[in-house]
């Protein structure tokens, strides 16, 4: 991500980005993801043969890769997804940063060749604008098949310099089986590792009138993979190894201020680089320093994440993405790793995410010539042993270095010593139990008597009904609020309406007569009304409420009466020892006095019907 992101355009993620237990807290399995994603767009998902090794695309958003698994259904979701902005149905100004593990960019997005900024304007957030088509223009499905898909689209760019660029794009994802994964890694996998392999070859092609040249301005292909981070994540780059005077600075960290000593290491030929989405930060490597290859490891899941990519032989020019008029605009890097973080004290990241990025020289393309970039993408999840057999022939270090190089760099990125304040608006009686999100210790509650505590500041993890609120910083002298929103059930029986998740069936409470509020995070729930289902969506800071009906029988049965609904299915009865129920509106029957009769349930209405042949 570039630093022309900012507040403005900043989206607060409610799910959670430091899984301790994968079984424990599915939130971010695959199927759920995909589920999420069915609800707001069309999506193609790829598969092997076995249905293990799974991906998610999205022809509404450049074909891009959302997120994959090496485990099915229930695997592990990989790709990091902007829930918020996704369910929101909203388009935002400047970008639309809908997330996803793979995504088609081109560049320069800086300098006198940049096709994000206007000629003459000043390079600052306000005149920063993401072309559409590689931002919310639709790519055509050209080719699908169960392992591969293919779209196309075609561009009108002017750049800074007022140079017109017309081109088609061709996109291809496609899976890769175990012996292709094997083959291009070069390697041996261990029997109980998962795995998942897929590439995206991206070629773009020069329909225009004129020749693309460095007079004129530049294009290259830049692909970025926006992933889940974690408190234990480290981005390893190995590079080329020399002297300064040959080949250039190692590493360029200054893209956002430099990186502070703690959250980036260079030592024996491999950069470092913190990937806990805490820490607002960018670097590059140029081409002289940089392999075809790096990765990442997360070791509280044990993912480790592999991406390599085309990159040529003795090609120099690589096109400069920074936000100044450039004395040499084809000095650019051809790798690079962004951490999240809040732009400012007190603010909300972006995300949080990490990103891995690869980028294609630049294209000079004279008219109908093409330019393909590949990136490849691999996870493996398995044992740490198994895995580092896997990161010691692949990036050429093992698990251990990786883990210990930046172990001292867990630094929450605070202005103060003092403590900060935590409240949860609205806190229900049950309460919010406030955990250590590094330690797992717990060291606080909140509730409806004490909503607010005093914390040193760090990031911690909070209870919200059965789910738990992760990765929330509490920043020294300020007061962090969460604002979960409330069910509330009018009418509520006394025997109790569950709340599950809408997608899992996880219970995450109860409603009844007696307690007719609920504290839930957002998302999307059912509510139980005997066998009938009410789904609903719970958004942030508001209340939901329901306004069921009831229906009464005046001298019911002991044997019961049996209500229906309209196509026949059971609901639930009433007797002379429940003699109402509380039901969503609808149409249904009911059977009083040896007679079956329909009626329609409005909402808030209260129907009463006579039993005067009971035997009570």
């Amino acid at each position: 991500m570039k630093k022309g992101i900012l507040i403005s355009l900043i989206l607060c993620l409610l799910v959670s980005t430091c899984q301790k237990n994968q079984k424990e807290d599915n939130i971010m399995s695959y199927h759920k993801e995909l589920q999420f994603l069915k609800s707001y767009v069309d999506v193609i998902e790829l598969s092997d043969s076995t249905g293990t090794s799974k991906l998610i695309a999205v022809p509404a958003w450049q074909g891009r890769v959302m997120t994959s698994t090496a485990d099915g259904d229930n695997g592990l979701s990989f790709g990091w997804i902007n829930h918020e902005l996704i369910a929101s149905g909203e388009l935002q100004e400047h970008i639309n940063v809908f997330g996803g593990e793979d995504r088609f960019w081109m560049g320069p997005e800086g300098g006198q060749f940049s096709i994000f900024f206007k000629g003459q304007d000043p390079f600052d957030l306000e005149h920063w604008q993401v072309p559409p088509v590689i931002d919310t223009e639709s790519y055509n499905v050209i080719e699908q098949h169960q392992d591969r898909v293919v779209f196309g689209q075609h561009f009108h760019l002017v750049n800074y310099s007022g140079s017109e660029l017309d081109g088609d794009i061709k996109r291809e994802v496609k899976l890769m089986s175990d012996v292709e994964i094997a083959g291009i890694l070069d390697i041996d996998i261990p029997e109980d590792t998962l795995k998942i392999g897929y590439v995206s070859i991206n070629t773009i092609t020069n329909t225009g009138e004129n020749p693309w040249t460095k007079e004129t301005g530049l294009l290259s292909v830049w692909i970025l993979g926006m992933f889940t981070p974690s408190p234990n994540t480290t981005v390893v780059i190995p590079f080329n190894e020399g002297e300064e005077q040959e080949l250039g600075p190692i590493v360029n960290d200054t893209y956002f201020g430099k990186v502070p000593d703690s959250r980036m290491k260079i030592k024996d030929g491999f950069v470092f680089f913190k990937g806990d989405g805490l820490h607002r930060s960018k670097i590059g490597l140029s081409p002289q320093r940089s392999k075809p290859i790096l990765g990442s490891y997360d070791a509280n899941d044990r993912v480790l994440t592999i991406v390599t990519y085309t990159k040529p032989a003795n090609v120099t020019d690589y096109v400069n993405s920074m936000w100044n008029l450039q004395e040499n605009p084809f000095s650019g890097d051809v790798v690079n790793s962004y951490n999240d973080g809040p732009p400012e004290p007190g603010a909300k990241p972006l995300g949080p995410f990490y990103e891995l990025e690869t980028s294609s020289p630049a294209a000079a393309l004279s008219p109908g010539e093409s330019l393909t970039h590949e990136n490849w993408t691999f996870h493996f999840q398995g044992s740490e042993e198994d895995l580092d057999k896997i990161s010691r022939k692949c990036l050429g270090v093992s698990l251990e270095t990786i883990k210990a190089a930046l172990e001292m760099a867990t630094e929450v990125p605070v202005e103060s010593k003092e403590p900060g304040r935590l409240t949860v608006e609205g806190a229900d009686l049950r309460g919010h139990d406030i955990f250590n999100a590094e330690t797992g210790e717990k060291v606080g509650m909140l509730s409806n008597t004490n909503s607010t505590a005093e914390l040193p500041a760090g990031i911690y993890n909070v209870t919200v009904g059965n789910t738990t609120w992760k990765s929330i910083e509490v920043i020294g002298g300020e007061t962090t609020v969460l604002r979960p929103g409330w069910l509330e059930v009018k009418n509520a029986s006394f025997r109790g309406h569950m709340v599950l998740d809408a997608e899992t069936e996880e219970e995450h409470g109860q409603i009844s007569s007696l307690a007719s509020y609920l504290t839930l995070m957002p998302g999307d729930y059912k509510v139980s009304f005997g066998s009938l289902f009410w789904d609903i969506k719970i958004e942030e800071g508001k209340t939901l409420t329901l306004n069921p009906g009831t229906v009464t029988v005046d001298g019911a049965s002991y044997r019961g009466h049996t209500i229906k609904t309209k196509s026949g299915k059971n609901v639930g009865y009433v007797s002379n020892t429940a003699s109402t129920i509380t039901l969503p509106p609808g149409d249904y029957t009911i059977e009083v006095g040896g007679k079956i009769i329909p009626f329609t349930l409005k909402e808030n209405q209260h129907l009463t019907f006579e039993e005067k042949n009971a035997a009570n």
